[in-house]
């Protein structure tokens, strides 16, 4: 089966790892942070344009994929509260793709 680079840790532009602390994801089910003491930074979510955008430049500039079509549910303005599931997913599809043209 062949695999795929997946991005994996944050790069500065010189290209050294930065060391970024992660933040507690909270509760399950909360919108990553948005309590009385760290509300919830709108300039953060994810929407479901913006995380379309980011997978097309992944598997057209980084992968160089021309054929392969990245598909997301939802309205470009919706915010991605559930973004392993769809990253998974994405995965699943392009593994998938690469299997079958490789076949």
């Amino acid at each position: 089966m062949r695999r795929f680079p997946r991005p994996n840790s944050p790069r500065t532009s010189s290209g050294s790892i930065t060391n970024t602390p992660r933040r507690s994801a909270g509760p399950p089910g909360a919108a990553g942070g948005d309590t009385g003491e760290e509300p919830l930074d709108p300039d953060a979510v994810i929407t479901v344009a913006f995380m379309r955008d980011v997978l097309v430049n992944y598997v057209e500039l980084y992968l160089g994929l021309d054929d392969f079509v990245v598909t997301l549910e939802g309205e470009d303005d919706e915010m991605v509260m559930d973004l392993g599931v769809r990253l998974a997913a994405f995965y699943a599809e392009l593994e998938t793709f690469l299997s079958a043209g490789s076949a």
